[in-house]
């Protein structure tokens, strides 16, 4: 009995402490422009203190100084000044910050609703303002962002989960037009629904891990830094606009099955790209996909120029098809890496269709993995790379794995099969491999051999 009394005393306290932590008394801006620290702006005739919930539904607040409130409640109105605001729970509606300073969530927010828009500008709506000062949002709990969201010259920080959400036909929109910018150090949601559509604007920097669930992402300066993860769903879509795209700069980007890229260029230094049956689209075909670093795993089709100075290129985990559409450069610096286990194309070895593509070749590296303890007959042909034209300035190094060496010899085969300083049809690359076959003199010395020994046999026999 003594037991239960304790439980049920710690359960009061609990709900007591609970209720004193949650509790805060209402004080609601009065509707005009004033002070912060005036008691006669408010409704209640006190300036709110830590623990206060702060209610702003019109007007304009100057707050020059630091504040820190429990809850803060933003439904119209401008909120400026120099200060810094830091609160538990902000929930964000309508109108704009503007106050020079940070603003710091340390719990949960609420930003917007679908078809509203909210700055970290002075003004009535989402506005230019490039010789304002700046401010910033600070966002260290969860989030759930709906509608537009501007931020010009101001920077966001997001240190806990943001949430994406109802896409519908409006942009989510983080607009930083300068240096600062959009800095993820959590983790972004992207979730408008099937028929939705999210927007990250400008010069955003991502560290940790953004996730596209559903619909599609507009996206615009998004670099995908070190430590930093873009996954993309099956089915999903992203699409650039401007002139700073996607690009990858030691993290990792993936693509799920039957989802779809259209962009304005995409750029890899290092890092991992994986796009896994991706349907990728250069909108502008001259700046189109340029690796120099890292790894590019695909297979689906992709259209536009690519630039292949450096890294790896490959066809994935699994046997795969990729096609290209558009000029190809294959420099000295470059890898191309293909797996075999089997003579059929796409199935049981890579393959490659660049029939609508102009192949340009350079030089670089071809390396060639056998799998499966997969034994390659005699004379075999495997079609690596199937053309339509080519220019081959150098022939790429060949380096073969998972075949027993003094069995097997192989060879690159290219079509033409002539280095040329000009564009020729029918550049295809094949891979031949030979068993070795022993030449008619091993064969005679081998059967000499025998019957030397049988000889001896018949002479011990007779002796015996």
């Amino acid at each position: 009995m003594k037991l239960k009394l304790e439980e049920v005393a710690l359960v009061i306290i609990s709900i007591f402490s609970f209720s004193s932590v949650a509790y805060a008394e209402s004080r609601t801006w009065f509707g005009g422009m004033g002070s912060w620290n005036d008691s006669t702006n408010w409704l209640e005739g006190v300036v709110p203190t830590s623990q206060d919930h702060v209610i702003v539904n019109s007007g304009t607040i100057q707050m020059n100084g630091d504040v820190e409130v429990k809850i803060f409640t933003q439904n119209g109105g401008l909120v400026a000044g120099t200060g810094n605001l830091t609160t538990q729970s902000l929930s964000w509606i309508s109108g704009n910050f503007h106050t020079g300073g940070t603003i710091t969530v340390n719990g949960d927010s609420v930003l917007g609703k679908k078809g509203s828009v909210i700055s970290l500008e002075a003004g009535s709506g989402a506005i230019y303002c490039d010789s304002c000062s700046s401010s910033k949002l600070v966002l260290n709990g969860n989030t759930t962002l709906s509608g537009s969201l501007w931020a010009n010259v101001s920077a966001i920080e997001n240190n806990g989960t943001l949430t994406l959400r109802d896409g519908g036909g409006n942009a989510i929109n983080y607009m930083n037009r300068s240096a600062p910018t959009f800095l993820n150090k959590g983790t972004i949601l992207v979730d408008p629904g099937a028929d939705g559509r999210s927007s990250l604007y400008n010069l955003f920097a991502n560290n940790q891990k953004v996730e596209v669930r559903s619909g599609t992402l507009d996206i615009s300066g998004f670099s995908n830094a070190e430590g930093g993860e873009l996954k993309v769903n099956s089915g999903v879509n992203i699409e650039t606009s401007g002139i700073f795209d996607l690009s990858n700069s030691g993290g990792k980007i993936e693509f799920g099955n039957h989802s779809t890229l259209n962009v304005q260029s995409f750029f890899q230094s290092a890092g991992t790209t994986i796009l896994n049956n991706v349907t990728f689209n250069n909108r502008d075909r001259s700046q189109g996909l340029t690796l120099t670093g890292g790894e590019l795993k695909a297979t689906g089709s992709i259209v536009g120029y690519m630039h292949l100075n450096g890294g790896e290129l490959s066809l994935g985990d699994d046997f795969g098809i990729l096609e290209l559409e558009g000029d190809v450069n294959f420099t000295k610096d470059a890898s191309l890496r293909m797996k075999i286990g089997g003579v059929d194309p796409g199935i049981s070895h890579d393959y490659i269709d660049a029939e609508w593509a102009l192949l340009n070749i350079f030089g670089g590296a071809i390396n060639i993995d056998f799998l499966n303890d997969y034994a390659p007959t005699h004379d075999t042909t495997y079609i690596l790379i199937h053309g339509a034209w080519g220019w081959l300035e150098e022939i790429p190094t060949l380096t073969v794995t998972g075949l027993d060496s003094p069995k097997y010899s192989y060879e690159l085969i290219f079509e033409p099969t002539k280095l040329s300083h000009e564009i020729l049809p029918g550049m295809n690359v094949k891979l031949k491999v030979v068993v070795a076959i022993p030449e008619p003199s091993t064969y005679a010395m081998l059967g000499l051999g025998i019957g030397f020994v049988g000889i001896a046999v018949r002479r011990r026999k007779s002796r015996l």
